[in-house]
């Protein structure tokens, strides 16, 4: 009878641990905060040849891939600016540099 209890208990607890294993390795079904925001860019351009002093223009496509609303959104557009200079943007660029105290 001891023997049968503590073979029951011994399965009950390998069971356990296994269960508690498995759900700490499992990777969460859904995230209150999933998702984020893609961005594409693209060269407007048929030819990836590139002259001396031509105005070069990209088209930026940023999607909310969240599951909620996004406000006050930044995008930073990184670029070697030994090779590119920045013109300007439609609609105008924001400028983003926090006030002095």
């Amino acid at each position: 009878m001891i023997k049968r209890v503590a073979y029951i208990f011994g399965l009950s607890v390998t069971f356990l641990l296994l269960a508690m294993v498995s759900l700490w390795l499992a990777q969460p079904a859904s995230q209150a905060q999933g998702g984020g925001i893609a961005m594409t860019k693209v060269l407007n351009k048929t030819s990836n040849v590139v002259r001396v002093g031509e105005v070069l223009t990209f088209t930026i496509a940023l999607t909310n891939e969240s599951v909620f609303t996004l406000t006050g959104v930044t995008l930073v557009d990184n670029y070697d600016s030994s090779v590119l200079a920045f013109a300007g943007a439609a609609p105008p660029m924001m400028d983003m540099t926090p006030a002095q105290p």
